[in-house]
């Protein structure tokens, strides 16, 4: 099951990705009007106009001292018109790519372009773009590894995606990225059902990120997995007082659900009740002794399970003991 849902698609309008490092591009004259013409038309919402002109600029002063507010700019313009229309804003980041345009931001570009690709339901090519961004090095390679994470587990492909959530982690450990991965592994390991190393996971969420919601979420989690692993002991135990019973190792079937009936609860405490009960009953035929047991533990399950499916029998069985007793 997949008990989390990505939430990947929030990165296409909010600020995910690590903001632009500062950089002195190489001084170069340029025409700083054409730059200005521009972002005139941008702020006067000229989207077209504007891609053109930018388009221009990049192309015309490769190093131009208004570079990296050129790449935001377009950078913009291709979220606005993917919100418009998502496979024209595709395909000019795509273009700009492509052609060489990006330089100071490609990082970015790529990352957001994957995404986009994510939003048109193509994974795979996704996942290609975010793999590209992770082997050329570029930078924000906790978001790319992050979203790789992600469109693995979009894919059903649980195992890959488990090994990028925690190779984020290791790699990554102060990036805010860390802490959703690791819960994200986590949860994974549950789907997998590989509950010990899920427990530690969870277990090392908490420590690391106490006041944190995936913290919250954690020990929620946990809580899951201690009633899952609950359920399985109590599904082994049973089994084997039921061989015991039948092989007549009596009293080792008496010790198994006694210990299911003490516990806590499970859905096999009705049945080791029956069982406890009837096991006394047998007993009880080689030694009165146990009679008070069994008729206790037949009572008892009348009075906590009045519906239960053991009514009868149990109801049958308190009467041949009380008549054994009168003879």
């Amino acid at each position: 099951m997949k008990i989390c849902v990505i939430c990947g698609l929030g990165f296409l309008l909010c600020g995910c990705l690590p903001k632009r490092p500062f950089i002195n591009p190489p001084l170069q004259p340029d025409n700083i009007f054409l730059f200005e013409e521009g972002r005139s038309r941008f702020l006067e919402k000229q989207h077209p106009e504007a891609t053109k002109v930018l388009k221009a600029y990049l192309t015309l002063y490769p190093l131009g001292l208004k570079r990296c507010e050129a790449e935001e700019i377009l950078y913009e313009l291709g979220l606005i018109l993917a919100k418009e229309n998502l496979c024209e804003g595709i395909n000019l980041f795509e273009r700009l790519l492509r052609e060489e345009k990006i330089i100071y931001l490609r990082s970015l570009f790529l990352h957001r372009l994957g995404w986009l690709y994510f939003k048109e339901e193509d994974c795979q090519k996704a996942i290609t773009t975010w793999q590209k961004g992770l082997k050329e090095g570029e930078k924000g390679q906790a978001h790319f590894l992050f979203s790789l994470g992600c469109g693995y587990y979009e894919e059903d492909n649980l195992n890959q995606a488990l090994s990028t959530y925690l190779r984020l982690y290791e790699d990554y450990p102060k990036q805010e990225l860390a802490k959703d991965a690791l819960y994200r592994a986590s949860l994974l390991l549950f789907d997998l059902r590989e509950l010990p190393k899920a427990e530690q996971f969870l277990k090392e969420l908490i420590k690391k990120y106490p006041e944190s919601l995936e913290a919250e979420r954690a020990s929620f989690i946990l809580g899951q997995i201690y009633l899952y692993m609950g359920e399985k002991e109590k599904k082994i135990l049973y089994r084997q007082g039921l061989f015991f019973l039948r092989e007549g190792e009596i009293e080792k079937a008496v010790k198994n659900f006694e210990e299911i009936v003490a516990g806590e609860d499970s859905s096999y405490k009705e049945d080791a009740h029956y069982q406890l009960a009837f096991s006394y009953y047998i007993l009880s035929k080689k030694d009165r002794k146990f009679r008070k047991e069994a008729r206790a533990y037949f009572e008892k399950l009348l009075e906590e399970y009045p519906q239960s499916l053991w009514r009868d029998s149990a109801t049958r069985w308190i009467k041949a003991i009380g008549n054994i007793s009168s003879q």
